[in-house]
């Protein structure tokens, strides 16, 4: 299995920019607050997943995506502005 983290997330949550928009500050924050909270719990259960796989024989690979990285950097500024804050901080969190 080759780790890429294309995706790492088993559910992604992105709420209509409109419907988000129109939501007072504080229930933003109680949605943002638990995204974040699941997404620590879910990163744990997929490692978890992993390292359970990886026991019973699975060979994981890592490819060093630093180039990756490099050539996307441009893409990732400009799409980033097509996205709200906690999409955007959730994506660098993961970098």
């Amino acid at each position: 299995m080759a780790v890429t983290e294309h995706l790492y997330s088993l559910a992604v949550v992105l709420p209509r920019a409109d419907i988000w928009e129109a939501m007072i500050p504080a229930d933003r924050k109680i949605f943002e607050d638990a995204f974040a909270e699941v997404s620590v719990y879910e990163r744990q259960v997929s490692r978890e997943a992993e390292a359970g796989l990886a026991a019973q024989g699975l060979q994981v690979t890592r490819p060093d995506k630093a180039a990756f990285r490099q050539a996307v950097a441009d893409v990732k500024k400009d799409l980033s502005r097509n996205f709200s804050a906690i999409v955007t901080r959730r994506h660098s969190d993961q970098d």
